[in-house]
């Protein structure tokens, strides 16, 4: 789904306020389809051990006469993260519960980017329950909206659609657990993953295959959300009674180099996804912290290199600040050489690593001048995940560009903020200083990366740093 294509309508139409639930959404959608991975890879991984203890048992009773199945038999499907000991039945019912909880969820969100999108000054309290049918009667008046109502009226018709309705409303309300998990050895290899029969408001649901429904609600919600958002983002410029909240009030807007920065973005994503980058698109930098932080796990061990960037969004005070959910090493603590190389010792081995970038090119590379080496080599290899945060500000159209813009743009105020007494930091352009102080000693350029999922790019809408 091409998200970034519809925050570009929103933008250029001056819808600001629906950005918020179509990143909410992105973000919920990747929960409903992690869970429903989870859910395939566990239960598979349930069966093969099963089949595999069944051979073993058969094989010794073959051999010496008499087998047993022991309580240490009933746990061999049991699951290993992180150390943890997971009994995995319970592992599939929460999961589950997880999966139908996250599909209703995407559902509600759609209705609010609609109700945000298109109704403007006449969208419905986002606490209000009744919000479907009160969308519906409002784009029933509009002609514009005929093929939207099409498609709403079929979500409220659909079978799909009132079980998942069914599902989390009984689990919610009656908090009964719908999933049972039911496996045998040898005794006539009775494996069942099975949501019970439930009736809701009067409507019954039959038992089903778990794996089974999984798959069909995941398939519905995706086409579901997709398509809508497609005929949503057509009729944005449609939008209803905007008056009051474009550009009044102190409201958000964007302004046009902004805006045109979202369109720059759309592209360098799909140019950085080809070389193995992940890559991300924050309007501000409140957004990116929150996008940092997702990404970021509970319990790892991060180190940074020196960055502004970094301080101007925050996420180094947060990450320092939240010491019971982080590991941090911290450069700045060091008071010799000696104390300086241990810790970039310890920053290659971190699991995340937290830094800017000088310059990125059109065409998804990333480019960059250090003087020490720690920031660029812990980029090049050491750490896990590499974390970057860098402003629209530092995108250029080449590598030649890039390297220019570095060393007249981000040399000479990075000497000044340092206190170096380089030729740069007294004339403000480079000297091609030997200077021992010299900050440009390495030029590194990021082709691709060779580990997919390790380098995260998050593209910010707003100057930051140098």
């Amino acid at each position: 789904m091409n998200f970034v294509s519809l925050q570009k309508a929103l933008a250029q139409n001056k819808v600001y306020d629906a950005w918020q639930y179509v990143q909410s959404l992105a973000e919920t959608l990747g929960y409903m389809n992690m869970s429903a991975e989870l859910l395939e890879r566990v239960y598979a991984h349930r069966l093969s051990v099963i089949k595999e203890t069944e051979q073993s048992l058969l094989q010794t009773a073959i051999e010496t006469g008499q087998a047993s199945i022991t309580e240490e038999t009933l746990k061999e499907t049991h699951l290993d993260i992180a150390g943890l000991k997971l009994d995995d039945s319970i592992f599939l019912k929460k999961t589950s519960l997880e999966f139908f909880h996250y599909a209703r969820l995407s559902m509600d969100i759609l209705f609010q980017i609609i109700n945000a999108s298109l109704l403007g000054d006449r969208a419905i309290d986002v606490e209000d329950k009744g919000i479907v049918r009160k969308l519906l009667d409002v784009i029933s008046q509009e002609p514009n909206f005929a093929a939207l109502k099409t498609m709403l009226d079929s979500v409220k018709t659909a079978n799909e659609f009132s079980y998942l309705q069914g599902f989390d409303n009984h689990v919610k309300h009656i908090k009964t657990i719908l999933v049972n998990v039911e496996n045998s050895f040898i005794l006539g290899n009775q494996n069942t993953f099975q949501i019970a029969a439930f009736s809701y408001n009067g409507t019954p649901f039959p038992a089903c295959d778990t794996i089974v429904k999984v798959c069909e609600i995941q398939a519905y919600v995706n086409h579901t959300v997709e398509q809508i958002l497609i005929e949503t983002e057509k009729q944005v410029p449609n939008c209803l009674d905007t008056q009051k909240r474009i550009q009044k009030g102190g409201l958000l807007t964007m302004t046009p180099k902004q805006e045109a920065w979202a369109i720059q973005a759309e592209h360098v994503i799909k140019q950085m996804e080809r070389r193995h980058f992940n890559a991300y698109y924050c309007s501000t930098k409140e957004e990116a912290l929150t996008k940092a932080l997702s990404i970021i796990e509970k319990g790892s061990v991060i180190a940074s290199g020196g960055s502004a960037t970094l301080g101007e969004v925050g996420l180094l005070d947060y990450i320092k600040n939240h010491s019971e959910d982080y590991t941090f090493i911290d450069r700045s603590i060091a008071k010799t050489e000696d104390e300086k190389r241990q810790i970039h010792a310890k920053a290659i081995l971190s699991d995340y690593y937290l830094m800017s970038t000088n310059a990125f090119t059109i065409d998804g590379q990333l480019v960059n001048i250090d003087g020490n080496g720690n920031r660029v080599s812990a980029l090049c290899y050491g750490p896990k995940h590499v974390v970057i945060i860098t402003g629209m500000n530092k995108l250029v159209p080449s590598v030649d560009a890039a390297y220019k813009r570095i060393r007249q743009d981000a040399c000479p105020p990075n000497c000044v903020r340092l206190g170096l007494t380089n030729p740069c930091s007294k004339t403000g352009i480079c000297g091609e200083c030997m200077s021992a102080s010299s900050i440009c000693d390495l030029f590194v350029t990021t082709r691709m990366s060779r580990y997919p999922d390790r380098i995260h790019v998050i593209m910010v809408g707003e100057e930051l740093g140098y």
